[in-house]
């Protein structure tokens, strides 16, 4: 009997096993586990784990005119009386199968292996990834303006389990990524007021978030997925967030906008955070927008610079590379931000401009090539509006594309 004869035997053994013993057929075999700072993963269950090199894409496409929210995807309607006017049917951002069909095959054929969500993965979303061999890092957002000491956040802690039980026997799911830079808005809530001390925030959100990777693992038994948290840069690893305030949580993903090498190559990114912990980081968030302004003067004179955007990627994942884990490093990969431009995101969620193309022009010497954000044209596609009614956006790939197509190709 050929190898994959015995390999199919011992399968059809086990799952007889279970069976009679009434056991769930979904077993507690963990496809994918974290051994030190490597990633490793064995989705064929034959018993050999290998590493594996996250080559992600961070994927979003919101259709132009709208924006996501905890209600779904809410549409601009107009103004009334001089406000803004929002719909929200209910849409969920992952569960449109047109759009799907269209975007995650063009993801696979940049190479990539793994997505990433922001919010709550879907049924469709997950039966494309698996048809395509694409894993998902099933993303959850925390609201940012929460109070972690005093707020009653019992239904937030029951509602990231339910999510977590609905999609943990999926075969797709390569981690939860659960959060996204709350650091950085820690007494934002209302009626915060001068008393309120970052500290005691800080303090009781990272008790949460170990509560809640400990609480997924009790859920998902031996099968356990690895829990990420998602911090703006270093945030508070290594401070507020040191590995002996999280002993639950597996992987730092971090979201790093320093320029293509990660900044002073004396003292980069990744230096720095081996200095803070011990466990595995993944590039959550990398990447720069396709917009550049072309005076610090007079950033009203911005251009579309796609070929600038693409060499500014190309550089990071040099830098990324140069810093795995296979190379000595601490990390297990990146995840590019992001699959498409994101027309909503000028000045807030609830503004008018969710159906215009805008330039935010935010400085942040940290952005990119130019020292400005502009968030709109992130995207390693770019969208333009449809001219038929019904049909959805449509799609340019810039040269970043065949860039990312080329360096995914190129690794392990």
């Amino acid at each position: 009997m050929n190898r994959t004869g015995i390999k199919y035997g011992l399968a059809t053994g086990v799952i007889m096993a279970v069976i009679l013993l009434g056991i769930s057929p979904c077993w507690a075999y963990p496809y994918v586990r974290v051994d030190g700072r490597r990633l490793l993963t064995d989705f064929d269950r034959d018993g050999r784990y290998e590493p594996f090199l996250v080559k992600g894409m961070g994927y979003s496409n919101t259709p132009i005119g709208s924006f996501p929210s905890q209600y779904g995807l809410c549409w601009y309607r107009g103004t009334s009386d001089g406000q803004p006017q929002f719909e929200c049917p209910g849409d969920q951002e992952y569960d449109n199968p047109l759009l799907l069909d269209q975007d995650l095959p063009l993801i696979k054929d940049m190479n990539a292996n793994t997505i990433r969500t922001w919010g709550k993965v879907t049924p469709e979303l997950l039966k494309k990834a698996n048809e395509l061999g694409l894993k998902v890092i099933a993303g959850y957002w925390i609201p940012h303006q929460l109070d972690y000491v005093n707020g009653d956040l019992a239904a937030l802690e029951k509602d990231i389990l339910d999510y977590v039980a609905e999609f943990k026997d999926d075969p797709a799911i390569l981690m939860w990524g659960i959060s996204n830079e709350n650091e950085v808005a820690f007494c934002t809530f209302k009626d915060a007021g001068p008393s309120c001390r970052r500290e005691d925030q800080a303090a009781a959100f990272y008790k949460l978030m170990n509560t809640i990777a400990r609480k997924i693992k009790e859920l998902e038994g031996e099968s356990f997925h690895p829990v990420m948290m998602v911090s703006a840069d270093l945030g508070d690893i290594g401070v507020h967030a040191g590995d002996e305030a999280l002993p639950d949580v597996d992987v730092h993903g971090c979201n790093v906008y320093r320029g293509g090498d990660f900044g002073p190559k004396a003292n980069n990114f990744f230096q720095q955070y081996e200095k803070r912990s011990r466990k595995p980081v993944l590039i959550t968030e990398f990447g720069t927008d396709a917009w550049f302004v072309l005076g610090a003067d007079h950033p009203e004179r911005g251009k579309e610079r796609p070929d600038m955007q693409a060499k500014y990627i190309a550089e990071s994942w040099d830098t990324i590379m140069a810093y795995h884990v296979t190379r000595g490093g601490p990390n297990i990969g990146g995840v590019v931000f992001q699959y498409a431009d994101g027309w909503w995101k000028y000045k807030g969620d609830w503004d008018p401009s969710a159906a215009t193309h805008d330039c935010g022009y935010t400085p942040d010497v940290h952005a990119g090539p130019d020292g400005y954000m502009n968030e709109e044209w992130f995207g390693v596609m770019a969208l333009e509006p449809n001219p038929v009614p019904g049909q959805l956006d449509i799609l340019h790939p810039r040269p970043a594309y065949d860039v990312i197509k080329e360096k995914f190709a190129g690794e392990l």
